[in-house]
């Protein structure tokens, strides 16, 4: 048995976030489609939930809400973490404006945390915003921006507290090598007895 994870409309016309487990995507939405449900969306299967096993986080349907309501651009990342720090603002204006009138100096390292504080939540995002990118170049089977966008995310998980899974950039590199036709390198680039990986995640190499 998986876990799939679907966005659907019930009865009522909402959108929800729906966790099927069954044997396979079919089923899983058989039975959706049995309870009622239309307009359904795959959003995850088995592969996503096994890099969520690598990471020991479990890939549920209230981490989806919350991986939905994500900012897109570097630009949306870089204003939600202000509208989100409104209360290190909060506390850095008071803080300074109190200082400066009891003082008559500026509190430094309080300003220099409230300008840094945006920069510091953006360049955590990075992982999240490349990657998808990453998957709309997949979509459009743009191969050379897949690699180009792939080397972003390595260098980037190299510095950033947010590490992006290697096994997931070494089948997206392959599938990407695969579509521009270069079948052998792919291959040699997603050795299954170096990642150790199952058979059935190492089957998905060219899907």
């Amino acid at each position: 048995m998986a876990n799939f994870v679907w966005t659907v409309k019930n009865k009522s016309g909402n959108t929800v976030v729906k966790e099927i487990s069954a044997e396979t995507i079919g089923e899983s939405k058989a039975i959706l489609e049995a309870e009622g449900y239309t307009d359904l969306h795959l959003q995850a299967d088995e592969i996503v939930d096994f890099v969520f096993q690598k990471s020991d986080t479990k890939f549920t349907p209230s981490l989806f809400k919350k991986y939905l309501k994500r900012p897109r651009t570097i630009l949306g990342a870089f204003l939600r973490s202000i509208i989100q720090g409104w209360f290190i603002y909060l506390i850095g204006i008071s803080t300074t404006i109190i200082n400066h009138q009891v003082n008559g100096k500026f509190p430094i390292p309080i300003i220099i945390l409230m300008i840094g504080w945006p920069f510091f939540r953006t360049w955590i995002s990075l992982p999240t915003l490349y990657y998808d990118k990453l998957n709309k170049a997949k979509d459009w089977h743009q191969w050379e921006k897949v690699l180009k966008i792939a080397h972003r995310l390595k260098l980037i998980s190299k510095f950033n507290f947010v590490k992006f899974p290697p096994d997931v950039l070494k089948r997206v590199r392959a599938q990407a090598l695969a579509g521009l036709g270069n079948l052998p390198l792919a291959l040699e680039e997603y050795q299954q007895k170096d990642l150790k990986i199952p058979d059935w995640l190492y089957t998905q190499i060219l899907i």
